[in-house]
């Protein structure tokens, strides 16, 4: 991989270096993967090593969760511009789960609605609207959003009826509430 480097042959050292980084990894060398994987970054950009910013971050969460994340952002990012909604949603994911906040709930539900995961989308949902009901904000249109993506989630459903009858809305709670009270 040096030599191609010297004789910047750059795709073949990227080549090299990628492979010598899966063994490292592999093998649960997180120090020389690290050092691996930043050599690669130089000679090429995070999101075009899509594949390998991916595990970086996974092996950076234990170390140093700003660059986990910044590691996921780049790997999203890689994943989004090639096309590969379902691995993006998984680098979101891993963001949310180092740093949960609204709005990272909300790329990830809206990400997961769009590769069509409706259930996750409702469920990431609902994670929001406990989130805006928390700091004080009305949940009651993210309680409609996740019902109307997953009606089978009865968490959402529940809460969506509930949300509809605190608004004085007893006939919309009621036709939500009406295919459980007929099963």
């Amino acid at each position: 991989a040096e030599l191609c480097i010297a004789l910047n042959r750059t795709l073949d050292a990227l080549t090299l270096l990628g492979i010598l980084f899966d063994r490292h990894v592999a093998a649960g060398d997180t120090a020389k993967a690290i050092q691996v994987y930043k050599k690669m970054a130089r000679l090429s950009t995070p999101s075009a090593l899509v594949e390998q910013t991916l595990r970086y971050g996974e092996i950076c969460e234990k170390t140093s969760r700003k660059e986990a994340l910044e590691a996921y952002e780049n790997a999203l990012h890689g994943f989004t511009a090639a096309g590969r909604r379902t691995d993006a949603l998984k680098a979101l994911q891993r963001i949310v789960a180092l740093e949960p906040s609204a709005d990272n709930l909300r790329r990830e539900a809206d990400l997961a609605a769009e590769i069509g995961d409706l259930h996750c989308a409702a469920a990431v949902l609902m994670k929001v609207a406990a989130l805006e009901a928390a700091s004080g904000h009305d949940p009651s249109a993210w309680y409609q959003r996740a019902y109307a993506l997953d009606p089978t989630n009865p968490e959402a459903l529940l809460a969506h009826a509930r949300a509809q009858l605190e608004l004085g809305r007893v006939q919309e709670a009621a036709a939500v509430l009406q295919p459980v009270a007929t099963a």
